[in-house]
């Protein structure tokens, strides 16, 4: 089980992504100045600008995570581990992200009648929540890939910010079967969706579920449904809502 030293270093590196994620989208708001609701579709000075302030925060997310894994084995194991940085997304698959949740939002609303002050708040918003799962990708994938490559790892498991969708419940419900020493089948667990706060922890050893996992486990086992992954993440959230 995580030592009470490495439960917090976890809970200050989450909280600390969460805050670089802010501080990017604080970032990109000055970017975001610079679309005009009249021209939507001329959006390249925009994006461009958007992926200096993702690329930036992406990579001080790697080096936090840099950090936070050389502790937590000190912590854990008092042992020390090689990190592997994440990669940056390729800048086309953030861009149509990006352009998607950014602008191409603010136009359907327009068109179905809000005013466009409204729809470019809420167009900020959504692409605010996809540049936070980019620029928090340099220390997810940080984590996961210097995890599998710690031949002293059991693997690595989602912490969730406590207040999960029934995706990432499910996710964390698992524990640290994500890694080189276990077998995760083919489950998405890399994957994380925009404005999502979760994080990635190491475990080392024999490993015990804390009793947010426990909980998260039993409301899976209540709601699944084998085969229908679908229905069984619909009657999670109800189960979630209703606990």
């Amino acid at each position: 089980m995580t030592t009470a030293a490495g439960a917090e270093l976890t809970r200050q590196h989450q909280a600390a992504q969460v805050r670089n994620a802010a501080a990017a989208a604080a970032a990109s708001r000055a970017a975001w100045a610079l679309l005009d609701v009249d021209a939507l579709d001329d959006t390249a000075q925009w994006l461009a600008l958007q992926l200096q302030v993702m690329g930036y925060f992406h990579g001080l997310s790697a080096q936090l995570a840099s950090g936070y894994l050389q502790a937590f084995k000190r912590a854990e194991t008092g042992g020390s581990l090689t990190v592997v940085r994440g990669e940056r997304p390729p800048d086309e698959q953030v861009m149509t992200s990006l352009a998607v949740t950014g602008p191409a939002t603010v136009k359907r609303h327009i068109g179905r009648g809000m005013p466009p002050s409204a729809a470019m708040r809420r167009g900020f918003r959504r692409m605010t929540g996809a540049l936070a799962r980019h620029v928090q990708s340099g220390g997810r994938q940080t984590i996961e890939r210097t995890t599998e490559s710690d031949p002293d790892a059991l693997g690595w498991r989602r912490v969730t910010d406590g207040d999960p969708c029934a995706f990432c419940a499910l996710v964390a419900s698992r524990g640290p079967v994500y890694g080189s020493r276990a077998d995760a089948g083919d489950f998405p667990g890399r994957q994380y969706h925009d404005a999502c706060g979760c994080t990635a922890e190491p475990s080392y050893g024999d490993w015990e579920p804390d009793e947010a996992t426990l909980r998260y486990e039993r409301i899976y086992n209540e709601s699944a449904v084998s085969g229908h992954y679908r229905a069984t993440l619909a009657n999670m959230r109800k189960r979630m809502n209703t606990n």
